[in-house]
Protein backbone atom coordinates (compact mmCIF):
# COMPACT_ATOMS: atom_id res chain seq x y z
CA UNK A 1 0.00 0.00 0.00
CA UNK A 2 0.57 3.91 -0.72
CA UNK A 3 0.50 7.10 1.11
CA UNK A 4 -1.49 10.15 -0.22
CA UNK A 5 1.30 12.61 0.28
CA UNK A 6 3.25 9.69 -2.24
CA UNK A 7 1.10 10.52 -4.92
CA UNK A 8 1.49 14.39 -5.24
CA UNK A 9 4.63 14.11 -7.18
CA UNK A 10 2.94 11.20 -9.46
CA UNK A 11 0.07 13.47 -10.53
CA UNK A 12 -1.20 17.09 -11.54
CA UNK A 13 -4.51 17.12 -10.43
CA UNK A 14 -7.01 14.72 -8.61
CA UNK A 15 -10.51 13.80 -9.30
CA UNK A 16 -12.14 12.84 -5.30
CA UNK A 17 -14.85 10.91 -4.13
CA UNK A 18 -16.78 12.80 -1.37
CA UNK A 19 -18.70 9.86 0.58
CA UNK A 20 -17.00 7.57 1.35
CA UNK A 21 -13.34 9.23 1.52
CA UNK A 22 -13.92 12.73 2.63
CA UNK A 23 -16.27 12.04 5.50
CA UNK A 24 -19.40 9.50 6.06
CA UNK A 25 -21.85 11.85 6.19
CA UNK A 26 -21.91 12.91 9.80
CA UNK A 27 -17.72 13.75 10.46
CA UNK A 28 -14.90 13.92 8.23
CA UNK A 29 -12.54 11.45 7.86
CA UNK A 30 -9.03 11.72 9.16
CA UNK A 31 -6.52 12.97 6.84
CA UNK A 32 -8.40 14.44 4.67
CA UNK A 33 -8.62 17.83 5.31
CA UNK A 34 -4.82 17.44 4.96
CA UNK A 35 -4.69 15.48 1.94
CA UNK A 36 -6.80 18.52 0.38
CA UNK A 37 -4.58 21.02 1.88
CA UNK A 38 -1.71 19.65 0.72
CA UNK A 39 -2.80 19.31 -3.02
CA UNK A 40 -3.40 22.93 -2.49
CA UNK A 41 -0.44 23.79 -1.49
CA UNK A 42 1.78 21.59 -3.86
CA UNK A 43 -0.39 23.44 -6.97
CA UNK A 44 -2.07 20.43 -7.40
CA UNK A 45 -5.80 21.24 -8.67
CA UNK A 46 -8.86 18.83 -6.96
CA UNK A 47 -12.36 18.47 -8.42
CA UNK A 48 -14.90 16.53 -5.86
CA UNK A 49 -17.49 14.16 -8.17
CA UNK A 50 -20.03 12.89 -6.90
CA UNK A 51 -22.67 10.80 -6.97
CA UNK A 52 -25.39 12.70 -5.27
CA UNK A 53 -28.75 13.15 -6.69
CA UNK A 54 -28.27 17.04 -5.41
CA UNK A 55 -26.90 20.09 -7.21
CA UNK A 56 -23.13 20.96 -6.60
CA UNK A 57 -24.36 24.04 -3.99
CA UNK A 58 -26.28 21.63 -2.11
CA UNK A 59 -23.27 19.23 -1.72
CA UNK A 60 -21.11 22.64 -1.19
CA UNK A 61 -23.16 23.83 1.86
CA UNK A 62 -23.28 20.35 3.72
CA UNK A 63 -18.97 20.06 2.78
CA UNK A 64 -19.25 23.50 4.56
CA UNK A 65 -21.09 22.34 7.50
CA UNK A 66 -18.68 19.52 7.64
CA UNK A 67 -15.48 22.16 7.62
CA UNK A 68 -14.25 21.57 4.32
CA UNK A 69 -13.45 25.08 2.85
CA UNK A 70 -14.54 25.57 -0.70
CA UNK A 71 -10.88 26.90 -1.47
CA UNK A 72 -9.74 23.50 -1.01
CA UNK A 73 -11.09 22.36 -4.19
CA UNK A 74 -12.06 23.73 -7.58
CA UNK A 75 -15.45 22.67 -8.58
CA UNK A 76 -17.98 19.79 -7.63
CA UNK A 77 -19.56 18.00 -10.27
CA UNK A 78 -22.26 16.25 -9.28
CA UNK A 79 -24.71 13.41 -11.18
CA UNK A 80 -27.39 15.47 -9.89
CA UNK A 81 -26.36 18.28 -11.99
CA UNK A 82 -25.93 15.84 -15.01
CA UNK A 83 -29.47 14.46 -14.20
CA UNK A 84 -31.12 18.12 -14.03
CA UNK A 85 -29.56 18.66 -17.54
CA UNK A 86 -30.93 15.71 -19.24
CA UNK A 87 -34.13 16.41 -17.63
CA UNK A 88 -34.31 19.31 -19.12
CA UNK A 89 -33.79 17.96 -22.57
CA UNK A 90 -36.30 15.34 -21.84
CA UNK A 91 -38.84 18.25 -20.93
CA UNK A 92 -41.15 15.69 -19.16
CA UNK A 93 -44.57 17.10 -17.67
CA UNK A 94 -44.02 15.45 -14.67
CA UNK A 95 -41.30 14.23 -13.02
CA UNK A 96 -41.65 11.99 -9.64
CA UNK A 97 -38.70 11.96 -7.30
CA UNK A 98 -37.13 9.33 -4.98
CA UNK A 99 -34.80 11.14 -2.90
CA UNK A 100 -33.67 11.28 0.57
CA UNK A 101 -35.80 13.56 2.89
CA UNK A 102 -38.18 15.62 2.10
CA UNK A 103 -36.66 18.28 1.09
CA UNK A 104 -36.88 18.77 -3.26
CA UNK A 105 -34.40 18.23 -5.32
CA UNK A 106 -33.16 21.58 -6.28
CA UNK A 107 -33.76 22.14 -10.63
CA UNK A 108 -35.83 20.06 -11.53
CA UNK A 109 -38.84 21.34 -13.16
CA UNK A 110 -42.18 20.21 -13.15
CA UNK A 111 -42.12 17.91 -9.72
CA UNK A 112 -44.86 15.77 -8.70
CA UNK A 113 -45.87 14.19 -5.38
CA UNK A 114 -48.01 12.36 -6.96
CA UNK A 115 -46.69 9.49 -9.11
CA UNK A 116 -49.86 8.39 -10.74
CA UNK A 117 -49.36 11.85 -12.28
CA UNK A 118 -45.57 10.97 -13.51
CA UNK A 119 -44.03 10.90 -16.82
CA UNK A 120 -40.98 10.84 -15.54
CA UNK A 121 -39.56 9.18 -12.34
CA UNK A 122 -36.23 10.41 -10.97
CA UNK A 123 -34.20 8.01 -8.63
CA UNK A 124 -31.78 10.79 -6.44
CA UNK A 125 -31.87 8.87 -3.14
CA UNK A 126 -32.27 6.23 -1.19
CA UNK A 127 -34.16 5.92 2.45
CA UNK A 128 -33.80 2.29 2.32
CA UNK A 129 -32.05 2.40 6.24
CA UNK A 130 -36.43 3.00 6.58
CA UNK A 131 -37.83 2.22 4.09
CA UNK A 132 -38.14 -1.75 3.11
CA UNK A 133 -37.24 -3.08 -0.03
CA UNK A 134 -40.79 -4.35 -0.63
CA UNK A 135 -42.22 -1.31 0.32
CA UNK A 136 -40.08 0.11 -2.60
CA UNK A 137 -40.91 -2.34 -4.81
CA UNK A 138 -45.11 -1.54 -4.05
CA UNK A 139 -44.02 1.89 -4.97
CA UNK A 140 -42.06 1.52 -8.08
CA UNK A 141 -44.90 -1.29 -9.66
CA UNK A 142 -47.70 1.26 -11.07
CA UNK A 143 -44.79 3.53 -12.52
CA UNK A 144 -43.88 0.63 -14.14
CA UNK A 145 -46.91 -0.51 -15.00
CA UNK A 146 -47.56 2.54 -16.93
CA UNK A 147 -43.96 2.06 -18.75
CA UNK A 148 -42.57 5.44 -17.02
CA UNK A 149 -39.09 5.56 -17.96
CA UNK A 150 -36.64 6.40 -15.03
CA UNK A 151 -33.57 8.46 -14.74
CA UNK A 152 -31.32 7.62 -11.65
CA UNK A 153 -29.06 10.15 -10.75
CA UNK A 154 -27.27 8.54 -7.97
CA UNK A 155 -25.86 4.85 -9.16
CA UNK A 156 -24.82 4.13 -6.17
CA UNK A 157 -25.75 0.30 -5.23
CA UNK A 158 -24.70 0.86 -1.35
CA UNK A 159 -24.72 3.68 0.71
CA UNK A 160 -23.15 4.31 4.51
CA UNK A 161 -25.95 4.67 6.88
CA UNK A 162 -25.43 4.53 10.37
CA UNK A 163 -26.08 1.10 10.80
CA UNK A 164 -23.96 0.05 8.23
CA UNK A 165 -24.03 -0.53 4.32
CA UNK A 166 -27.73 -0.05 3.10
CA UNK A 167 -29.33 -0.23 -0.41
CA UNK A 168 -28.67 2.84 -1.96
CA UNK A 169 -30.33 4.74 -5.11
CA UNK A 170 -28.80 2.64 -7.76
CA UNK A 171 -30.34 -0.45 -5.99
CA UNK A 172 -33.82 1.09 -6.15
CA UNK A 173 -33.30 1.87 -10.25
CA UNK A 174 -31.88 -2.07 -10.23
CA UNK A 175 -35.18 -3.36 -8.50
CA UNK A 176 -36.89 -1.19 -11.20
CA UNK A 177 -35.15 -2.36 -13.95
CA UNK A 178 -35.65 -6.07 -12.60
CA UNK A 179 -39.34 -5.31 -12.46
CA UNK A 180 -39.19 -4.75 -16.56
CA UNK A 181 -38.28 -0.53 -16.00
CA UNK A 182 -36.61 1.44 -17.98
CA UNK A 183 -33.50 2.88 -16.59
CA UNK A 184 -31.20 5.60 -17.68
CA UNK A 185 -28.05 6.29 -15.61
CA UNK A 186 -25.49 9.11 -14.71
CA UNK A 187 -22.77 9.56 -12.47
CA UNK A 188 -19.58 7.28 -11.95
CA UNK A 189 -18.81 4.88 -13.64
CA UNK A 190 -20.10 6.39 -16.57
CA UNK A 191 -17.65 8.98 -18.68
CA UNK A 192 -20.20 12.26 -18.86
CA UNK A 193 -19.36 13.05 -15.36
CA UNK A 194 -15.24 12.12 -16.06
CA UNK A 195 -15.49 14.57 -18.80
CA UNK A 196 -16.99 17.28 -16.65
CA UNK A 197 -14.69 16.78 -14.20
CA UNK A 198 -11.71 17.02 -16.21
CA UNK A 199 -13.04 19.74 -17.39
CA UNK A 200 -13.15 21.53 -14.19
CA UNK A 201 -9.45 20.56 -13.41
CA UNK A 202 -8.56 22.69 -16.12
CA UNK A 203 -5.25 21.24 -17.26
CA UNK A 204 -3.58 20.77 -20.38
CA UNK A 205 -3.83 17.48 -22.15
CA UNK A 206 -1.53 14.74 -21.30
CA UNK A 207 -1.79 15.49 -17.64
CA UNK A 208 -1.39 13.12 -15.17
CA UNK A 209 -4.84 12.71 -13.40
CA UNK A 210 -5.51 10.07 -10.16
CA UNK A 211 -9.17 9.38 -8.95
CA UNK A 212 -9.90 8.35 -5.65
CA UNK A 213 -12.51 6.82 -3.90
CA UNK A 214 -13.66 4.10 -2.26
CA UNK A 215 -16.12 2.04 -4.58
CA UNK A 216 -13.84 -0.28 -7.04
CA UNK A 217 -17.25 -0.39 -9.19
CA UNK A 218 -17.59 3.07 -9.50
CA UNK A 219 -14.94 4.64 -8.70
CA UNK A 220 -12.15 2.40 -10.08
CA UNK A 221 -14.29 1.27 -12.76
CA UNK A 222 -15.28 4.66 -13.82
CA UNK A 223 -11.39 6.00 -13.62
CA UNK A 224 -10.46 2.87 -15.67
CA UNK A 225 -13.20 3.71 -18.38
CA UNK A 226 -12.08 7.07 -18.98
CA UNK A 227 -8.52 6.24 -19.28
CA UNK A 228 -7.29 7.70 -15.93
CA UNK A 229 -5.31 6.39 -13.10
CA UNK A 230 -7.00 5.64 -9.48
CA UNK A 231 -6.20 4.92 -5.89
CA UNK A 232 -8.59 2.96 -4.32
CA UNK A 233 -9.11 3.99 -0.31
CA UNK A 234 -10.09 1.33 2.49
CA UNK A 235 -12.93 3.27 3.85
CA UNK A 236 -16.17 4.00 3.54
CA UNK A 237 -17.91 0.97 1.86
CA UNK A 238 -14.28 -0.67 0.90
CA UNK A 239 -13.30 -0.05 4.68
CA UNK A 240 -14.06 -3.78 5.03
CA UNK A 241 -12.12 -5.38 2.29
CA UNK A 242 -9.19 -7.67 2.41
CA UNK A 243 -6.48 -7.46 0.26
CA UNK A 244 -7.43 -10.93 -1.44
CA UNK A 245 -10.62 -9.40 -2.43
CA UNK A 246 -8.95 -6.57 -3.97
CA UNK A 247 -6.97 -9.50 -5.99
CA UNK A 248 -10.32 -11.29 -7.05
CA UNK A 249 -12.02 -8.25 -8.36
CA UNK A 250 -9.08 -7.53 -10.42
CA UNK A 251 -9.28 -11.55 -11.60
CA UNK A 252 -12.65 -12.16 -11.76
CA UNK A 253 -14.15 -8.81 -12.77
CA UNK A 254 -11.49 -6.41 -14.21
CA UNK A 255 -11.40 -3.73 -11.48
CA UNK A 256 -7.72 -2.98 -10.90
CA UNK A 257 -6.85 0.55 -8.74
CA UNK A 258 -3.31 1.46 -9.97
CA UNK A 259 -2.99 2.34 -5.82
CA UNK A 260 -4.61 1.43 -2.64
CA UNK A 261 -4.21 3.28 0.38
CA UNK A 262 -5.58 2.77 3.86
CA UNK A 263 -6.46 5.56 4.46
CA UNK A 264 -5.92 9.64 3.69
CA UNK A 265 -4.05 10.30 6.87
Amino acid sequence: MIRFANLLTRYDGFIFDQYGVLHDGQKQYPGAVEALGACAAAGKPVVLVTNSGRTADANAERLHRLGYDPSLFAAIVTSGDLAVDKIEALAPRAVFTIARGSEPVRGVAHPTSDAAKADLLLIAGSEADRVSEADYRAMLQPLVARDVAALCSNPDLQMLTEDGLKPGAGQIAAWYEEMGGRVTYVGKPWPQIYEAAERALGLRSGRRICCVGDSMHHDIAGAGRAGLSSALVLTGISAALHPDDIGRMARDDGLRPTHVLRSLA
